[in-house]
C-alpha cells in the first residue's frame, strides 16, 4: 500500500458530524483542538482543508455536481456520536 494513500481516505458521515460538533463548540481557526478532541482520525491539516471545502459548500463556491456530499448535512440537536 502506498504510504501516503490513508490520507486520500474520504471523510465519514460520523467524521462530518464530530466536525461540526466541534466548530460549533470551539469556533473557526482551532483545528487543532477540532481535530484532537472531536475528530480524532483525522489531522489537524485534514480538518482545516475539510473546513475549507465545508465553507466554501455553504457559500456556494463549489463545483457543482448531481451528487450529494457530506456537506449538505446539518447538525441536529438530537445528534448525538
Amino acid at each position: 500500500m502506498h504510504q501516503r494513500q490513508w490520507l486520500l481516505k474520504p471523510w465519514t458521515r460520523n467524521e462530518h458530524k464530530a466536525f461540526l460538533k466541534g466548530l460549533k463548540a470551539v469556533g473557526k481557526g482551532k483545528w487543532k483542538n477540532i481535530s484532537k478532541n472531536f475528530v480524532k482520525t483525522k489531522t489537524p491539516t485534514q480538518v482545516a482543508s475539510h473546513a475549507q471545502k465545508h465553507f466554501n459548500h455553504r457559500h456556494g463556491s463549489y463545483n457543482k455536481k448531481n451528487r450529494t456530499s457530506v456537506f449538505d448535512m446539518k447538525l441536529d440537536e438530537n445528534d448525538n456520536l
